[in-house]
């Protein structure tokens, strides 16, 4: 007799097991870098002004040019 006669069914679940839990860490981990130095690493990447969100909203026709001049006049001063 080899064991306690469970053959390879076990063996796979902790093999199974071990790789969620190494790729879980290191998805956290990933998750945790690229979280902080978006937030507040004084990076700019991903983070768009307040005049890009304006002409992309009068790009799409989301408001007129009347508005937009406006809005954009507001946001300098």
């Amino acid at each position: 007799m080899h064991g306690f006669g469970f053959g390879f069914l076990p063996m796979i679940f902790i093999w199974f097991f071990w790789v969620i839990v190494v790729v879980g860490a290191i998805l956290l981990v990933v998750k945790l870098i690229s979280g902080s130095s978006a937030s507040g690493g004084g990076g700019r990447e991903g983070q768009e002004t307040a005049e890009e969100i304006l002409k992309q909203r009068y790009a799409r026709g989301e408001i007129t040019k009347a508005e937009y001049d406006q809005m954009l006049a507001d946001l300098r001063r």
